[in-house]
This record gives structure tokens, C-alpha cells and sequence, in this order.
């Protein structure tokens, strides 16, 4: 039997840290809805005055289901029994939190945040090998944001972060996978588009001691993400090109719509490279569904 995490309790942890957030959307007859990004920003500065509030971060859902066409067996080779013992439908997760440090530092509406995210992929339909979880991705950032008010290019700029984070799957060699990064993230807007690009530095590592050292290969340098509201639904996209030894690329479509009072229906399909650490140079091609709790904005 092979080990490949933390064990089922880690599931039901991970839920409970989960946080809400939900958009307003303005109904006001003949006003143009305000802005996205200000909305999100004005209901985190209500709770941030709280010492013990935390927020969201990135993405926070639930995928009881997911299907993947073609899963990677290579890195459990010699460990499972049986053939193929990563099967296509397992449960994907993702837990995304921040606290805001101290703010301030610069100009007014800027911070300094400390950030954390769990994306895990869980074994839960393989019984016969105790429904282990198959990787689990920690991202620990700490970061600071600042708004900005700038048009470019026909675009209102909003938000400019820059950070530093570092992700692991927490294994031993052989599965030991992690890189470490310095990046910075542009948040634009255009009437119901919101926009951001990501960009980012591999911080060098010792050749003995680094896992993964082709993982910009597969990974890239930058991801664009695009969010567009259309009545109560969200409609959002991922892209990160990869641009060495040829094409290789990661793509995320995102649907969420409301479902009950605090969450929304949630439909993932990811293609490409990248989806988690073990399977960074694995091609994935994967839809699921579940439940939302808050978006990337």
C-alpha cells in the first residue's frame, strides 16, 4: 500500500477553515454596477480592524467530484497494488486564507498580508488502498498590496502585489516537490472584465538539493487570469504559457453560479501542466463539481 498523505481527517480541517464571502451586486434601476475589485476591497476593510479576523485569499471551494482522463501513475510506480493504482475520479480542494499584518506603510489602502493555500487531491473513491490523498500543495506568501487608479491601455488598473511564497507537497524523495518564488500580480478592470496578471522569479536552489529543477519548463513565468460577471454568474479563466524545449501550457475555465444563500455551484475544467506539483510535468485533463465559497475576487 502506498502512503500519500495526511489521512482523512485533513479533509474535514481544511472545511472547517473555510471563510465566506459573497459579492453584492448592485440593483439600483439605471446605476452602473460598482466596481468589483472595490467591493471586494470595502467588505475586507470592514472586518480587518478585527485582530482576529481572517480572510479570504485565493479561490476557497470543494470539488466532491472530479474526473481525469489521464492520471499519472509514474510516481507511484512500485508503491500501490495492482496495476493502476491512481484511479480517474478522486475529490480536489482548496483552502485559501489571509490576515492582514499592518497597514498603511506607504499611503492609505495599502497592506501588509501574510497569505496561506492548501490545494489537495484526494484518493477518497479508492477503497482497497484506504482512500489515501495523493497530494496535498502548501503555499505559504507573505505579500504586500497597494491600490492603484491608473487607466492603461483602456484598462482601470486597481490593485499591484508584490511577494514572496514559497510551495511544497511536504514528501520525501522520491515525490518531494517545491520551489520557492518572487512575484508580482496587476489587477485591471473594464466594465464587467476584471483582469490580472501574474508574473514571477525562481529564486535559484543548490542543483544537489533542488527536485524539481525543470519545473519552469512546464510552469512558465507568468499566468493571466479573466473574470467577467454576467448577471449572478461568474465566468473566469486561467492561462499560464510555458515557453522552453517547446509549448507547454496550463489552462483553468471557471463557472460559478449562485446555488443557496451562501455558496455558489462551481464547475472546474483545468488542460494542461501545472495543476499540482507531483503532476507539474504531467499533462492533466480534468472537469469537476462542487460547491464555491468565494472567488479570486
Amino acid at each position: 500500500m502506498f502512503q500519500m498523505g495526511v489521512g482523512r481527517a485533513a479533509v474535514y480541517s481544511a472545511v472547517s477553515l473555510l471563510v465566506l464571502l459573497n459579492p453584492v451586486v448592485a440593483e439600483a434601476e439605471g446605476q452602473s454596477e460598482p466596481s468589483y475589485v472595490d467591493r471586494r476591497l470595502e467588505m475586507e476593510k470592514e472586518v480587518e480592524g478585527n485582530s482576529f479576523a481572517i480572510l479570504p485569499h485565493k479561490p476557497n471551494y470543494i470539488l466532491p467530484l472530479t474526473y481525469n482522463s489521464h492520471p499519472n501513475q509514474k510516481p507511484w510506480t512500485g508503491f500501490g497494488a495492482g496495476a493502476t493504482p491512481v484511479k480517474k475520479a478522486e475529490i480536489k480542494f482548496q483552502v485559501s486564507i489571509k490576515v492582514l499584518l499592518t497597514h498603511g506603510l506607504f499611503m492609505e489602502g495599502d497592506g501588509l498580508y501574510a497569505g496561506y493555500t492548501q490545494k489537495s487531491f484526494w484518493q477518497a473513491y479508492s477503497k482497497e488502498i484506504s482512500s489515501p490523498f495523493r497530494d496535498n500543495n502548501f503555499n505559504p506568501e507573505i505579500f504586500y498590496r497597494m491600490k492603484l487608479n491608473e487607466e492603461v491601455l483602456g484598462l482601470n488598473t486597481r490593485l499591484l502585489t508584490l511577494g514572496f511564497e514559497h510551495e511544497s507537497n511536504g514528501r520525501a524523495e522520491p515525490l518531494s516537490r517545491s520551489w520557492n518564488r518572487i512575484y508580482g500580480v496587476v489587477v485591471a478592470e473594464k466594465s464587467a472584465l476584471t483582469l490580472g496578471l501574474k508574473a514571477w522569479y525562481r529564486i535559484p536552489e543548490k542543483a544537489s538539493e533542488d527536485n524539481n529543477p525543470d519545473i519552469a519548463h512546464y510552469l512558465g513565468y507568468s499566468e493571466l487570469y479573466a473574470y467577467y460577471k454576467y448577471d449572478s454568474h461568474l465566468l473566469g479563466i486561467m492561462f499560464r504559457p510555458a515557453f522552453s524545449g517547446g509549448f507547454r501550457s496550463g489552462l483553468q475555465l471557471d463557472w460559478s453560479f449562485p446555488l443557496f444563500k451562501n455558496l455558489q455551484g462551481y464547475v472546474q475544467y483545468y488542460n494542461g501542466y501545472g495543476e499540482s506539483l507531483i503532476d507539474y510535468n504531467h499533462h492533466v485533463n480534468r472537469i469537476g463539481v462542487g460547491i464555491m465559497l468565494n472567488n479570486w475576487l
